[in-house]
């Protein structure tokens, strides 16, 4: 009986070690993928990169984080409202089939790409008169393109989101009566 018992238990500390096994393997194949889609985007940058320095790539602008700059207070806001920024930035369509092709014979992985051509209605929706409540000023407006062409790419990737002071003004900002400031973003990083 002693050893029916003994054997029962040994029997569920092997079930316990097994289903630890099989997480810790799904923890580690998901970090080995994404540290895989890292080293992907960072070849995939620098083969666009360097095609367009030495004049096998036309059209081709660059990474959309690379293109502007911010005040470092509001860091942590851009990063975290704007996934766009790791998005390349091309002139027009046939520059980004350019790039898809360059990224498929390389074997490169996928990119995301921003058409400028495509674009230009934003640069008017940007310009768009109102001030954001509780005077809040807009994550678009921190930026400074380092091309006033760029400015569309930039309102594409932040649109009229909002830079609140903590998340409880972004609380009242986001779900407040005017739905045109909807998104609000805190210093910190916080949606």
């Amino acid at each position: 009986e002693a050893a029916r018992s003994e054997a029962a238990a040994a029997r569920a500390e092997a079930d316990r070690l097994t289903d630890a096994i099989r997480t810790a393997r799904e923890g580690l194949a998901g970090k080995q993928r994404a540290a895989a889609a890292i080293k992907n985007a960072g070849a995939a940058a620098a083969a666009l990169a360097a095609a367009s320095d030495s004049g096998d790539l036309v059209g081709y602008v660059g990474r959309l984080g690379d293109l502007g700059s911010i005040d470092p207070a509001y860091d942590a806001a851009v990063s975290s409202a704007c996934p766009a920024l790791d998005n390349f930035v091309v002139t027009d369509t046939a520059a980004a089939q350019r790039c898809v092709d360059l990224l498929r014979k390389g074997k490169l992985g996928v990119a995301t790409f921003l058409i400028l051509d495509k674009q230009a209605g934003l640069a008017k929706a940007a310009s768009r008169p109102g001030s954001p409540p509780e005077s809040a000023p807009r994550l678009y407006d921190l930026i400074r393109p380092a091309s006033p062409d760029l400015a569309p790419a930039f309102f594409y990737a932040t649109r009229d989101t909002v830079v609140a002071a903590d998340l409880e003004q972004a609380t009242r900002i986001a779900y407040g009566p005017d739905r045109r400031w909807a998104r609000a973003v805190t210093l910190a990083g916080e949606l």
